[in-house]
């Protein structure tokens, strides 16, 4: 429950940002999609936003320039960012960025059997879930 009162937080923040950037609204998705992600995993790994552009090597206020007026930021920032949050440019950008872990664990597990009840599991799936 706390995790999703936070989730909420986040999303309408970022909302409000975006209202308030003057970034064109076809690409306000684009620029949300980024700083939902940042928030989110500054966030989970208890780093301020001053503390977090440090370091990236950028001056202490440029997260949170970032976080509230939702500018584009640079591919090479992105990258530094996950290096310092140790996180992968994968889990970043994977659709379902906030169960990456979860889903990442599930897959391994789903690797290691055998390959006869990988394929029961996946038609069970396939009925209990079209």
């Amino acid at each position: 429950m706390e995790r999703k009162v936070e989730n909420q937080k986040i999303y309408k923040k970022v909302q409000k940002i975006l209202n308030n950037s003057g970034v064109a609204p076809d690409l306000q998705k684009y620029v949300m999609y980024l700083v939902e992600r940042v928030l989110f995993f500054r966030n989970r790994a208890n780093i301020s936003a001053s503390e977090l552009s440090m370091l990236i090597d950028q001056s202490a206020s440029y997260i949170s320039k970032f976080e509230s007026v939702g500018f584009n930021i640079p591919c090479s920032v992105i990258l530094k960012i996950c290096e310092v949050l140790e996180i992968s440019p994968s889990e970043f950008f994977a659709d379902d960025y906030k169960n990456y872990a979860k889903n990442q664990e599930l897959k391994n597990l789903i690797e290691r059997m055998p390959a006869e009840e990988r394929n029961r599991l996946i038609d069970y799936l396939s009925v209990a879930y079209p």
